[in-house]
Parts: structure tokens; C-alpha cells; sequence
């Protein structure tokens, strides 16, 4: 079987939160408030719109490194807080209602922004069992697995939390034996082997 890591793309390894913390964490979330706007729960949606436009926040969530200036972070909050259609509301971004986002520090606004984005994408680590490769966007793939599976409106999923359409996801996988969801046994047996590979090279 395959380890998959826990970020969004699903295309590199790494060590998350434990299975049980990670679950909690999915479908428990914090109120959010960032330069003023209240953010709505961090979707799929959202996620569309951030890759579309190229925001370097979809890099940081994938761990890539990557620099985020002001303009980057007035155009997520815009896009995550929006009412109703994104496309308008940053359309409308550079007008004057929103020049009160301008007023709040940036570096304790980001902070929270990230803060906001770790609560919602608490993901499944999994085992794949191998089977075909799913050639659709990541994005479009969830969206038509839950359609597929349950009583769900389209809507209702792009908009249901991030880290919920994963657990659904990966639960309906377990159940077809496509992946294999971690155990808290088996990652914490995955980040002792990496702790020791990791030494052992600084000793090297």
C-alpha cells in the first residue's frame, strides 16, 4: 500500500495530526474574523477560486514555500468572506467599503488567516491501495464522489467545510477499499521511522 500525505492535492508525504485530533478538528471549528470580515467555513469553493487566481495561500497549505504580501491576503479574505458570488465581490475589492481591511496590521492578520485555514484543513492521512488514476481535478473528483454517494445538493458540497468533504471522501474510499484511513498507531510509528531516518542522516 501506498502512504499518501495530508495535503489538499494529495501528491506528497507528510506527518499531520493524529487520526482522532485530525477528525475532531474537521468537524469542530472556531468563528473567524480577519481584517474586519467574518469568514464563511473554508470550501471547496474557496478553493476553485484561490488556485484560479493563482494565490499563494493554496502553496502555503500544500507546504511549499512561498511569499504573501498584503494584496495576497485582502484578496483570500475577500474571496472566503464573500455573500453570495465571489467573482463580484473581488470585482468590488479595490472600492472604498473595503478600504477598511487597509487598517488592520498585516503580519497579525495573515497569522490569523493561517490560523483559520489550519482549523478547517484537518485531513485524513491514508493508505492507497492502489486502482486507477482519477484524471478530473482534485477539486471537481470530491464533489462528484459525494454527489454520487449521498442525497447532498451541489451546492451544499461546494460549500460544506473543507475538511468534512475529506472524511466523507476518504470513509466512502475505506469502505470501496481504495485507501485506508490511518491509524493514530500508525502514524505515530511513521514519524518515529522519519524521526530516525532524519537523525541518522544529521549524524552522517
Amino acid at each position: 500500500m501506498e502512504h499518501r500525505g495530508h495535503i489538499l492535492s494529495g501528491d506528497s508525504d507528510g506527518a499531520g495530526r493524529p487520526m482522532t485530533e485530525s477528525f475532531y478538528e474537521a468537524f469542530i471549528n472556531c468563528r473567524h474574523r480577519v481584517l474586519g470580515r467574518n469568514l464563511k467555513p473554508f470550501s471547496l469553493r474557496h478553493c476553485l477560486y484561490l488556485e484560479a487566481i493563482g494565490s499563494p495561500y493554496m502553496d502555503a497549505i500544500n507546504g511549499k514555500s512561498t511569499e504573501i504580501t498584503r494584496r495576497d491576503l485582502e484578496i483570500a479574505v475577500t474571496v472566503c468572506s464573500a455573500e453570495g458570488d465571489i467573482s463580484e465581490a473581488l470585482r468590488r475589492i479595490g472600492h472604498i467599503g473595503n478600504l477598511a481591511m487597509k487598517l488592520h496590521p498585516f503580519k497579525r492578520a495573515s497569522t490569523q488567516f493561517l490560523s483559520y485555514l489550519s482549523d478547517y484543513i484537518a485531513l485524513p492521512e491514508l493508505w492507497e491501495n492502489g486502482g486507477e488514476t482519477v484524471n478530473a481535478p482534485w477539486i471537481l473528483s470530491r464533489v462528484v464522489l459525494l454527489m454520487s454517494k449521498t442525497s447532498l445538493g451541489r451546492n451544499e458540497i461546494w460549500d460544506m467545510p473543507i475538511g468534512e468533504v475529506f472524511w466523507y471522501c476518504a470513509a466512502f474510499g475505506e469502505q470501496e477499499g481504495a485507501v485506508q484511513i490511518q491509524s493514530d498507531a500508525e502514524q505515530a510509528a511513521i514519524e518515529e521511522a522519519q524521526k530516525a531516518k532524519n537523525h541518522g542522516k544529521s549524524a552522517g
